[in-house]
């Protein structure tokens, strides 16, 4: 608890250096919360969703199908009945709310974390432009598909998958270089960090 402590006290403090047992629990800490952020927002739109869904299936029974099963719940709606799908806009503008949120509270800590084996705490950008683009073009993507279009373009899709595919990569690089250990004794960035 006391890494939780001390990174949340040094949110805007980008020099120095972090010690790997003070910056994986708070790493864990915001991950869990950005997950519980992400489940609230979802949540209301796709309870939405299903309402929606529902009154279709009473109103037009030929029109949704609706199978439910120990495992799953799945909701199949025809054509010409775009009314039900969910906001899509909004679930990802709150979701990307949250993960903005987490970037910020995690950003100090990533680059004290890098400097700690020399590196530079600029590397900790590395996944941020494809999580950006990713979360701008996927409401987009989902609202095309939502429209049942005929002759679908698929161009968006594959760059949203080979956005997601570079984000992925970079995403790896960047907790490789943060699960490296830190240099012995003081080096560019001052002192090691207490652990």
């Amino acid at each position: 608890m006391n890494g939780v402590i001390t990174n949340l006290r040094s949110l805007g403090v980008f020099k120095g250096r972090e010690s790997p047992g003070r910056f994986w629990p708070y790493v864990a800490c915001v991950i869990a919360l950005t997950m519980v952020g992400a489940f609230a927002v979802m949540i209301p739109v796709m309870n939405d969703f299903f309402a929606k869904a529902a009154r279709l299936a009473a109103e037009h029974p030929e029109a949704v199908s609706v199978q439910t099963s120990p495992g799953g719940y799945s909701v199949r709606v025809a054509a010409g009945h775009p009314e039900v799908m969910p906001d899509f806009g909004l679930m990802f503008g709150g979701i990307g709310a949250t993960v903005a949120l987490a970037a910020a509270l995690l950003a100090a800590a990533v680059a004290r974390r890098l400097h700690d084996s020399g590196l530079t705490g600029w590397l900790g950008l590395l996944p941020l432009p494809f999580l950006a683009f990713g979360l701008v073009a996927m409401p987009r993507v989902f609202a095309e598909v939502a429209a049942g279009s005929e002759t679908p373009d698929l161009t968006p899709v594959l760059l949203l998958f080979l956005n997601n595919m570079l984000y992925l990569a970079a995403l790896g690089i960047l907790v490789l270089l943060l699960c490296r250990r830190g240099t012995p004794g003081p080096n560019r960035f001052g002192e090691p960090a207490d652990a």
